[in-house]
């Protein structure tokens, strides 16, 4: 759904032709879009440290809801955890940054990936992906490119994948 509702309303109703570079489907050369993937990524890992102290001074940590969640993922088959570090983030990027982003700007497009998260039922986890979303709709804003955004947001959830099997 987060792919197929944004391709039909760009063709069916705002009756435009379906061009990739206008999606953020352009490259500025691998070295220029690996930098801009890094430096993403360094924004989200920085803010997530951050936002983990804050946390834990809070008293409102309740983190464990998504280990909880993460680790129900890993009973299943690996073509699922496959599927939500590769294909779902991928989705997610398109539909909130590329589709979302010029269309209800960023707070707007932060707000639904926010409300997307709701389902691990955590605070810290909603708190969380309000922030790092933001963060992701400014970098695609800025420089109107998915792929570095998408990298991002996968090295982002490998990262913590790994955090989460060391704890």
């Amino acid at each position: 759904m987060l792919l197929i509702i944004p391709l039909a309303v760009i063709v069916f109703i705002e009756r435009r032709p379906l061009v990739l570079s206008g999606l953020g489907f352009q490259s500025r050369g691998v070295v220029n879009d690996s930098l801009l993937t890094l430096k993403i990524f360094a924004a989200l890992v920085i803010f997530s440290v951050l936002f983990s102290i804050a946390l834990s001074f809070s008293g409102i940590n309740d983190i464990g809801k998504v280990e909880d969640a993460v680790g129900a993922i890993f009973s299943y088959s690996p073509l699922w955890l496959m599927y939500f570090m590769v294909v779902r983030v991928f989705a997610e990027e398109f539909f909130f940054r590329a589709f979302l982003v010029p269309r209800i700007g960023v707070m707007g497009s932060s707000i639904a990936f926010a409300i997307a998260h709701l389902g691990y039922g955590s605070v810290a986890e909603v708190l969380g992906a309000l922030v790092l979303g933001a963060i992701l709709a400014i970098a695609y804003k800025e420089n109107r490119q998915i792929v570095p955004n998408y990298m991002a947001h996968l090295l982002y959830n490998v990262v913590a994948l790994a955090a989460f099997l060391q704890a």
